[in-house]
């Protein structure tokens, strides 16, 4: 186990070891925590709809992103400070945050129907925090963590707002995991330890649960009980994703708003989506020490 340098870092890491060693608590936090994002969403959607009206669409909108802008250089503050005690491989941290941060500025700029939107992405920071206590694996605590974000859009989806929403927000689960991925790399600059599993890609319960459900949304969208679109649906369909349209990913104006925003077709945000989780599952395999033999990784 890497020495902590700061106590800041020693903090995060004593927190993550108790997490770590008190799964059913974690797993109760876990849940309260989802159950919380869930349930929370209308009251504070509520509160935004009402703020807005107080301060204009555009006046709102430009508090929102000023706010943002305030927490995020704030942030990285912090965590360059940071850096300063853990500048070990100290050019891949920073490219790993100067990429997620670009990555989470376009989709701020391009696919958020509305700015206040990028609440998602502290949300699941949040959430994150508990998986990664949970599990101390990146690909785990990420691909283990999305059926509460789909359920989440799900929720809103069909239940919320019905008359609102013309699809399902994709989007919006793509922010959720970037928000993530986003904690995971300060997690890594501040060398806060992973576990190492030695066993086989396909042995890896993670791996197993991305393939199952990827399986799973081709079989039932190519079957149409998952209509990806609504010229796709017919008598047999049980869940329509889209009623935009278009069927594709494409641009949009927000009828609100007046926002120019891109939304992705759902297969289209299937495989962003499967195009991160591979990426830490990539991360979580080259995290392994180089020293081990090949019969210890086979184990």
């Amino acid at each position: 186990m890497m020495t902590q340098n700061t106590r800041f870092s020693r903090g995060i890491e004593r927190s993550m070891q108790f997490l770590y060693t008190r799964k059913l608590f974690a797993a109760i936090l876990i849940a309260i925590y989802s159950v919380a994002i869930v349930m929370l969403h209308d009251p504070l959607v509520n509160v935004s709809v009402f703020v807005m009206k107080k301060m204009s669409i555009p006046g709102y909108n430009l508090f929102i992103s000023l706010l943002t802008l305030t927490l995020m250089i704030s942030l990285m503050i912090v965590v360059f400070f940071q850096l300063k005690k853990h500048s070990n491989q100290l050019k891949i941290k920073i490219i790993l945050l100067m990429f997620i941060v670009s990555w989470l500025v376009m989709h701020y700029v391009f696919l958020l129907e509305m700015n206040i939107e990028i609440i998602h992405a502290f949300a699941y920071g949040g959430l994150i925090y508990l998986f990664y206590g949970y599990f101390r694996l990146y690909a785990a605590a990420v691909i283990f963590s999305i059926p509460v974000m789909l359920f989440d859009e799900w929720n809103q989806y069909v239940n919320l707002y019905p008359n609102y929403n013309q699809y399902w927000e994709l989007n919006d689960v793509v922010l959720d995991i970037l928000g993530e991925v986003f904690i995971l790399v300060v997690f890594y600059a501040l060398n806060i330890t992973s576990v190492k599993s030695f066993k086989p890609l396909y042995k890896k319960p993670e791996f197993i649960f991305l393939i199952v459900s990827t399986l799973l949304f081709i079989v039932l969208s190519e079957s149409q009980v998952f209509a990806t679109h609504t010229v796709y649906k017919c008598e047999r369909t049980v869940f329509t994703m889209c009623n935009l349209p278009h069927e594709g990913t494409d641009w949009y104006i927000h009828t609100i708003t007046k926002k120019h925003y891109l939304v992705l077709s759902p297969k289209d945000a299937m495989l962003i989506i499967i195009f991160i989780c591979s990426l830490l599952l990539y991360w979580d395999r080259k995290s392994l020490p180089k020293s081990d033999s090949l019969d210890r990784v086979l184990k």
